[in-house]
């Protein structure tokens, strides 16, 4: 029985490194995709939705979840764990992710530890992407334009000049108000911004998507949990 149970929990650690590998792979995808081969000119906010969007959206609904019940901001915790389930090699070891739940709920600690696998994961996904943005800007030559129908260029300078505020103190680079309406205006003038607007995406990407996450792990990491509160 015993040598059954390490058996278990040795499949079930292998599909947690599975579902881990899945979380790498997802980061280099959002990396490859935001930029491009380089053959066109990238749309810096078409790139930014896509490196941020989704991260910031599920950020958004764990932090009302827990604010709320704790409960449905734990999914992407959930999916890992479905995951680690679904590459599991046998069934007993399947039924160990539901048991490590309903562990955690009886211990009330299921918000802690699950918040820590969310914010886990997508720190590991961010950083993956950044470190994928690193090579690709490092290895090839992208040129990046803003493009509107129906807008002026006034709230793409503003808002690429707010979005810039904070990575600007930890040393990025913030396009100024003339690049940023050359890059909409014309593609002659994408070389004048080249590494500008290179260096304006790594510190989104930095400021906003991997911080709040590596921030947010730390704390639950070293906040007392409600069992530790009791204790």
């Amino acid at each position: 029985q015993r040598q059954m149970c390490i058996r278990d929990r040795r499949h079930w650690k292998q599909g947690a490194r599975l579902a881990l590998l899945m979380a790498v792979l997802s980061g280099a995808g959002l990396g490859l995709a935001a930029l491009g081969d380089g053959q066109r000119p990238v749309n810096v906010f078409w790139a930014l939705g896509s490196l941020l969007g989704l991260n910031l959206l599920m950020l958004l609904g764990w932090g009302m979840g827990f604010a709320l019940s704790g409960e449905h901001g734990a999914g992407l915790g959930r999916l890992w764990l479905w995951l680690s389930e679904r590459f599991a090699r046998d069934a007993k070891a399947a039924h160990l992710a539901p048991a490590l739940l309903v562990l955690l709920q009886r211990q009330r600690l299921n918000r802690w530890l699950l918040g820590l696998l969310v914010h886990g994961l997508w720190l590991l996904a961010m950083l993956t992407a950044l470190g994928m943005l690193l090579v690709l800007l490092a290895t090839r030559r992208y040129g990046f334009v803003w493009e509107t129908t129906l807008l002026a260029a006034e709230p793409f300078i503003h808002l690429t000049q707010a979005l810039g505020a904070l990575p600007s103190l930890l040393g990025f680079a913030v396009p100024d108000e003339a690049m940023i309406r050359a890059s909409g205006d014309s593609l002659p003038a994408l070389d004048m911004g080249r590494q500008a607007w290179a260096s304006w995406l790594l510190g989104v990407v930095l400021v906003y998507g991997l911080l709040p996450r590596l921030l947010l792990a730390c704390l639950l990491y070293t906040s007392p949990s409600p069992r530790d509160q009791r204790g």
